[in-house]
C-alpha cells in the first residue's frame, strides 16, 4: 500500500506526503539490488540477504516484501521514476 500511495505502482497517483514506511523502503532497496543483478528475482533468500545487509535488518524473514516487489516487477507495474526517494 505504501508504494501505491507514493505513486510507485502503475495506475495509482501519489496521494501521501508522509514518509515511506519501513517495508516500502526495504522494497525500494530490493528494486535497486534487482537492477544491479536481475537474477535475484529468482533467488529470494539471497535477495533478502542482500537487502538485509544493505539496510541493516536483523530479521530473517522478508515478510512478503520481496513477493510484492517481484510481482510488481514481473507485471511491469513498478514505477521507479515515480519517486526520487532513495532506499
Amino acid at each position: 500500500m505504501g508504494l501505491a500511495k507514493h505513486g510507485f505502482v502503475r495506475g495509482f497517483t501519489a496521494s501521501s506526503d508522509k514518509p515511506l514506511r519501513e517495508n516500502a523502503r526495504h522494497a525500494l532497496c530490493a528494486y535497486h539490488l534487482y537492477l544491479a543483478d536481475p537474477s535475484l528475482l529468482n533467488r529470494k533468500p539471497i535477495w533478502w540477504q542482500a537487502v538485509a545487509a544493505e539496510r541493516g535488518i536483523s530479521r530473517k524473514g522478508q515478510n512478503g516484501v520481496l513477493d510484492v516487489m517481484a510481482s510488481l516487477i514481473q507485471h511491469d507495474a513498478f514505477l521507479p521514476a515515480a519517486g526520487t526517494a532513495s532506499p
